[in-house]
Parts: C-alpha cells; structure tokens; sequence
C-alpha cells in the first residue's frame, strides 16, 4: 500500500477531523521537490526496517523531515504520517491526531472515536483504546511521527511511549526530532528493537553535496570546492543549499573561503544572498508575515491588509527551498524556522512597529475564523493587554472544559505576568474560579486579591461572580460563606452560567451550617437547572442529594441522582476534573451500603487520582468528599487509605477552622478510625470522647476553643487531654500528637 493522498480519505474521516479542528497537513507527508536529493542508502535501512522503534535525532537542517518522506514513499507497508506542533502538548489533541493519522493503517475502533468525541476525552481510556487498535492490526505498518522533540508535556510523551510499547511485530514508529525527547528508549533498545540515526548517518558526503549544490543553482561548482564545502558546513543539507545561493551571489573563492557552519554566519548568508537580491515589495510581504507561524492567502491578506497573498506564497515557495508548503493545494504554507527567525529580526530591526499591528489582526481574523487559541497566541504576540483580556473572558471557560487546560493556564501565566490585573476584575474572578478547580490554591488567592482590589463599579454579573468565588473559597467560616452564596444570586440572573454554582454553593452553606431540609432545596434547583442547561456544578449537586437519600436509605432515589450525575459527567466529559470527586466519592459509598465491595474500590480508586486537587481553596467541599472517601475505606477495612484521605481533610481545616458541622463530623470520622486501628493492633484504647478530642489536639486551637466545639468546659477538655497523655506516656500536648502519629492513631 502506498502512502496515502488526500482522495483517499473518506468523507467521514475528513468530517472527523474537521469536527476536532484538526488540520489536515499534518497527516501528509511533504511534497517531494526538485531540489530533495535521494538518499538512496539510508532510506534502504529505514524503509521496511524490523525494528519496533527507530530514532533520528539531529539538528534543524540536517534534512530529517525529506528523508522521511522519501521513506514513506518507498515503504512497501501502509504507512501513516503526523507532523507535530506546539498544540501536540495538549493529549486531547495529540490523540485525536494519531488516530486521524493511523486510521487508513489499523481498524479505529467506534468505542474509541466515541472517547474522542466526548469534550473532555478520558486520557487512560484513549490510550487503553487506541492500543487495542494497534494489535488488531491486519497486516505490518509504519508511523512517522515528526517533530517529536516538540512534546514536553509528559502524558503527551506516555502517550508515543505507549504506541511504541503496542506496535505489533513487523511494524515500526519512526520518531525524528532535533534532540533526545526523554522517550524511553532502554526496554526497546535492550530487546534489540531500536534503531538509532544520528548527525553522522544523515551528514551528506561529497558526492550527495555535489548534487545538491548543483540542483541549488551552483551547476559550476568544482569538485575540491564540493569537498570544501563539504567539511566546511560538516555535510549539513541546509548550510550546503545556502552556500549554494552564496555561490551564486559571489566568486567562487569568496564563497569558499567565507563560508561556515555557525548560526551567525548563516544569517549573515541568508540576509545576504536571499534577501538581498529580492525585490522591495517582496522582502517587505517576507518581513511581515514573518509574523504569522501558520501561512494562508486569507490569514496574509488580513493581517498584512494586502491582496494577492496566496499566489505570492506559491510564487515564493517555487522559487525557495526554505517556504515550505503544509498541503498538496498549496493553500497553507510555513517558513524555514531559520528563515522565518532571521525576517523576524529583520522586521524587528527596520521596522519594530509593524509586529503589533500585524499580530493584532491575525488575532482577529482567527476568532473570526473560529480558531479562539491562535487568536488569543496572536494578542499575546501583539502584547495586547486589553484584547487578550477579552479573549480570556468570551473564551476561558470554554476552553478549560473543553479539554485546553494546558493552554488556558499559559494564557493566565502570561497575563499574570504582562497586565495590571486589578484593572481586569472579570478575568481575576474568572482565573480564581479556574485555579481552584484547578486545584492551585497560591494562584487562586492571587487572582482573587487582584478581582477585590478592582476599583470603580462593577458589572452586576461581575460583582455576583465575585461573591461566589469567595463563597466557594470559604475564607472567613461558614456563615460569610452563606451571606456571599446569597449575595451573589442576587444579582446573578435567572439565565446566568453562573446560577447552577450560586444555588449549589448556598446548599453547601446551608448543610455546614445545620439546616439539611434547606440546604436539599437548593441542590434539587440546582441539579434541576444546572442539567437542564448542562452546567459542570449539576453533577455535585446530584452527589449532595445522593449523600442524603443514602443517610435516609433511600437506596433507589440514590442511585438514580448519581446516574444524572455521570450522565452530566459523561455528557461533558469531566471525568479527570475536580468537579467529579463529589459523585464518585458518593458512587462508593452507595455500593458498600448495597454490599458491593468491589465496585466501591473502583470508584475510591478513581477518586483517589483527582483529590489532592480538592484543597483548602474549596475547603467545605474538599472536607466533606475526604471524609466520604475516609469512610468508605474503613468499610473497605483499608485503614491506611482512610488515614490519608482523614489527613487531607485535617490539612484543609488547618487553613480553614471555621467549617461548621464538618468539623464535628471530622472528629467522628477520627474517632471511627482510631477505634477501628486500636480494635485491630491492640493499641491504646481511648474512650469515644477521647478519641473525639485526638485530632483537634492538632490544630491552633485552645482548650477553651476546643471546648467550645464540643460543647463541653475547657476543665473536661483538659482532663481528657491529660489521660490520653498517660495512655500514650506522654507528658505534652506536642509529644501526644507525635506519639498518635506514630502509632497510627492520627494520620501522618
């Protein structure tokens, strides 16, 4: 089978990619061209190679992309090919780029299309899926993955790991990149399945530069001048194509003696011999679109407010090897990295003005185009504080649950560092509200320290965000919790995105402050809007009634609010998100109620992953799932697991004291673990109002606060503390902690 073309691919396939906003140029091998020289050795040991994975590492020019080509072209197996960029860091998109890629080579399972199509696709269900594609393989294939030293995100890099480690027998992943992309190498090179190419097997020698520097236009290029050359750049494919051009340019002498390998001097030659001699408009079109990574006729002409662009993209490409063609129309285009680097520095040299502009419109033309993360790279590029604050607004929130978490946290990262962010309060509260369910607490508190020093008026939705945000981060105790909560749907409006949140968090502050019937009617509202409307919050709320119709037995009611809840879960694909934990936190303890062991260790195990996401930023709900998850696990008769998720609820109140009735119900979930260890080790024994005392011994908390909490003198308290000092052997408050600790009482 040949590689493959555009016709062959069918209309489903290309609505699939369309569908992911996949470009199609990265799944085509490159064009061949005039000047490609063939490297008829190399491609001999690459082109049907036996071995699982073969790695070509070597620098910019070393003409690592041609090669594969020409492999791919001689390869009598199928063959599928992926191009990576920047965005392959995302897993989502990486993933939805090598099924696109493999699927006209291995059969693509519907179940994982399915994965795919979900918004938030389950990163170890897509590469569970996607290898079971690759063993039911029909027959040997090949897969050429370029640019991988692009990726950096490691479950990007798990994921080619993982390919590598499923590629049946006969088949092979080729993997070029410009360094060692940290991919495990060892298991596949110890069992004799790797083959390694470096800057020694693609360095052209005298006879393959001769040919090259002929095809490049130096047709009288003598032999000794070849072999000088030759060891002058070290056989580097485009350093010999710029020495052509500087042959062309100057006396052959001049072009011999002068000419070197170092990246100063090829930018002298570049500015020299391929820009020198072009015409002013041209060197003009050249300098500003140096601006844009990605080039089309459309994007050329907006942003450059121009006409003509894409005839004078191919005019350009056909008559220079360092504009590349991304397509077989001709239609998307990119520049050399080298190229485009050197009329950066042109453009930033002669006219510095122009990069703003042009980075702004191209922004533009991309939100227009329905492409909002170029568009916000392109405001970032022009440095446009207030544009890339509007995008941040419209696009934020959708972009987080879309599956762009990678990218969203680099546009806050920049705006954190290039704006005065107290100007922009609606995209501090939006960035709070991001970074705690992000699970980044430091960043929350700076984003909503920035939101509370906004001056002026504000928005009434902006101001009742606000107030959320704040509610869910529970600073100030339980009671300013519930008056934020209340505040903000005042002002909120009935059809807000936010209103599903406000009337979930007024229940939660309802239930920590003792009021149960009140705080179920407003998560009954919010479950019923919030599903209505598909808004992430619903599936907590259907976990807080499940929790109660568990208390109450009402086993059935349970069981149906928590399938709504992975309904609305499944439905926007939140399973890896901290708004899940709630749901499966209460899945686990339905099933051990039901005598379903089994599958209550499934949903605690899949909790577990996503936990440490739960801090003290959203403490009322980070308490209370820790100690369902703690629970669960003593009925799981695992008091180790229960003594971790006992201490991160004891790490959130540390922080947060004030969390009204969890705080009892910490002490209980302490008390039931701490029996349940002394039952089973024959520890010391401490009274059941001994053992309620234990974990608060902890915290800042004075007897006289202690008591008060407990509702008994601060004389009790101390007379408890004294005994549980003596059955430990202790003499200290501090020492009694340790000694707990040590022998498994607290958690550590």
């Amino acid at each position: 089978m040949a590689t493959r073309v555009v016709g062959a691919r069918t209309e489903e396939s290309v609505s699939r990619a369309v569908r992911w906003g996949l470009f199609a140029s990265r799944i085509e091998p490159p064009l061949a061209r005039s000047t490609d020289i063939p490297r008829h050795a190399i491609v001999g040991r690459l082109s049907g190679s036996a071995h699982r994975l073969v790695s070509v590492v070597a620098p910019a020019g070393y003409g690592k992309t041609t090669l594969l080509a020409q492999c791919a072209s001689a390869d009598e197996r199928p063959v599928a090919w992926l191009s990576l960029d920047e965005d392959a860091n995302d897993p989502v998109t990486l993933a939805r780029y090598l099924t696109v890629a493999l699927e006209d080579v291995v059969p693509i399972s519907p179940d994982l299309i399915e994965e795919l199509d979900a918004p938030h696709p389950r990163h170890g269900v897509v590469l569970a899926r996607l290898a079971s594609c690759l063993r039911r393989a029909d027959e040997p294939f090949s897969l050429l993955v370029d640019d991988v030293h692009l990726l950096r995100d490691r479950r990007a890099i798990a994921a080619v790991d993982t390919i590598v480690g499923e590629i049946p027998q006969g088949s092979s992943v080729v993997l070029p990149a410009r360094y060692d992309a940290g991919f495990s190498l060892a298991k596949v090179r110890a069992d004799g399945g790797l083959l390694e190419l470096g800057v020694d097997d693609l360095r052209f020698d005298a006879q393959a530069a001769g040919a090259l520097l002929r095809k490049a236009g130096a047709a009288d290029v003598g032999a000794d001048d070849v072999v000088a050359l030759t060891a002058q750049t070290e056989g580097w494919a485009v350093g010999l194509y710029l020495a052509a051009r500087a042959w062309n340019a100057t006396t052959s002498t001049d072009a011999v003696g002068k000419y070197g390998g170092d990246d100063r001097f090829v930018a002298d030659y570049l500015r020299a011999t391929m820009l020198a001699g072009l015409p002013s408009d041209e060197l003009d079109f050249l300098m500003r679109s140096s601006v844009l990574v990605e080039l089309t006729g459309p994007l050329c002409d907006s942003a450059l407010e121009t006409t003509g662009s894409g005839a004078r993209l191919e005019g350009l490409e056909s008559s220079n090897l360092l504009v590349v063609p991304l397509d077989r129309r001709r239609e998307r285009y990119r520049y050399h990295h080298l190229l485009r680097d050197l009329l950066r520095m042109e453009l930033d040299h002669r006219s510095p003005e122009l990069m703003a502009p042009i980075a702004s419109r191209a922004s533009l033309w991309c939100e227009d185009q329905g492409v909002p993360d170029t568009a916000v790279a392109y405001a970032i590029a022009a440095r446009d504080v207030e544009r890339v604050a509007s995008l941040i607004a419209r696009y934020a929130h959708t972009s987080y649950y879309g599956g762009r978490v990678n990218a969203v946290r680099g546009w806050y990262e920049w705006f954190a560092t290039h704006a005065d962010k107290e100007r922009y309060p609606e995209v501090a509260v939006l960035g709070t509200w991001l970074m705690v369910l992000d699970g980044r607490p430091g960043e929350a508190e700076r984003w909503i320290a920035a939101s509370e020093g906004a001056s002026g008026s504000l928005d009434p939705e902006v101001e009742g965000s606000r107030s959320l945000v704040n509610a869910l981060m529970c600073r100030e105790g339980v009671a300013v919790m519930l008056e934020d909560a209340r505040r903000a749907l005042s002002v909120i409006g009935p059809s807000s995105a936010w209103r599903t949140a406000a009337l979930l968090i007024e229940g939660l502050g309802l239930l920590t402050s003792g009021d149960p019937d009140a705080a179920a009617e407003r998560f009954r509202a919010s479950a019923e809007e919030g599903t209505e409307r598909g808004a992430v919050g619903a599936s907590i709320a259907h976990a807080q009634l499940a929790n109660s119709a568990i208390a109450q037995n009402r086993l059935a009611e349970a069981a149906s609010h928590l399938d709504d809840a992975r309904r609305v879960i499944d439905e926007a694909g939140l399973q890896s998100y901290t708004t899940s934990v709630p749901a499966w936190a209460a899945a686990a303890r339905l099933n051990l109620v039901q005598g379903d062991p089994v599958r209550a260790r499934s949903w605690v195990d899949r909790a577990t992953a996503i936990v440490p996401k739960l801090t003290h930023a959203m403490p009322v709900l980070a308490v209370q799932t820790s100690l369902t998850l703690a629970r669960s696990a003593m009925g799981l008769g695992d008091a180790m697991m229960a003594g971790s998720f006992l201490a991160d609820a004891e790490a959130v109140v540390q922080r947060r004291p004030d969390l009204g009735s969890l705080i009892d119900d910490l002490a209980d979930t302490g008390l039931e673990l701490s029996l349940l260890r002394a039952s089973a080790t024959g520890l010391p024994m401490l009274t059941p109002a001994e053992a309620r005392l234990l974990p608060l011994l902890t915290t800042h908390l004075s007897f006289r606060e202690i008591g008060e909490r407990l509702f008994v003198s601060p004389h009790t308290v101390k007379t408890q503390a004294i005994s549980i000092y003596r059955k430990l052997g202790v003499s200290s408050r501090g020492t009694a902690v340790e000694a707990a600790r040590s022998i498994g009482l607290l958690a550590s």
